[in-house]
């Protein structure tokens, strides 16, 4: 087995325990730890993005690491609602290019069918996404920290079966846990 890289190792980590804490506190991770979440998730897609781009350089891995966690903060500080609807259709539209068989070596110039498909998806489950956002609010934190998670364990391990195995534990178990405690507090504070 290869050895992981330090960096990958890190940043898994610091991915799974923020899915954690977005999975299993939901709305209360949102409003304490947003800004923080916002810039490891944001710092740690630009150094991987500058990893796949220049492996070889450092600096061009630091710089997109920096703006990733500037622009990541920004976001989730100021816009949640439009950042957790945006990262639910854009986990669709990954979902739909692979389902659609696209290859990112085939598609260099972006404009083959399985990109614009996923565009679609992309925009229509954004919209929806958004739309229903309060009431969808406890399965999208359940999920995002579910694939936080699973990036974390992937890039830890580098193994995609343990990824997966991850993403799909945490997910259950956020909702579980989330829907139990709104459960619980109804309960404590009737409305009616």
């Amino acid at each position: 087995m290869a050895e992981v890289p330090v960096a990958f190792l890190l940043i898994g980590i610091v991915l799974a325990l923020c899915g954690l804490l977005l999975a299993f506190l939901g709305r209360r991770a949102m409003g304490q730890f947003l800004s923080l979440i916002g810039s490891i998730i944001g710092g740690s897609v630009g150094f991987i993005v500058g990893e796949a781009i220049s492996p070889s350089s450092p600096y061009l891995p630091i710089v997109l690491g920096v703006v990733g966690v500037i622009l990541g903060s920004l976001l989730l500080s100021y816009a949640p609602n439009a950042a957790l609807a945006f990262f639910t259709g854009f986990l669709a539209a990954v979902i739909a290019y692979v389902a659609l068989g696209g290859t990112p070596q085939g598609d260099a110039r972006g404009q083959e069918p399985p990109v614009m498909a996923a565009l679609l998806v992309m925009v229509i489950v954004f919209a929806l996404i958004y739309y229903f956002i309060e009431d969808l609010m406890v399965p999208i934190t359940a999920l995002i920290g579910g694939v936080l998670v699973g990036a974390g364990v992937f890039l830890a391990t580098q193994s995609p079966i343990n990824g997966g195995i991850a993403l799909g534990a945490v997910f259950l178990l956020g909702m579980l846990v989330q829907f139990a405690r709104g459960r619980g507090q109804s309960r404590a504070y009737p409305t009616g």
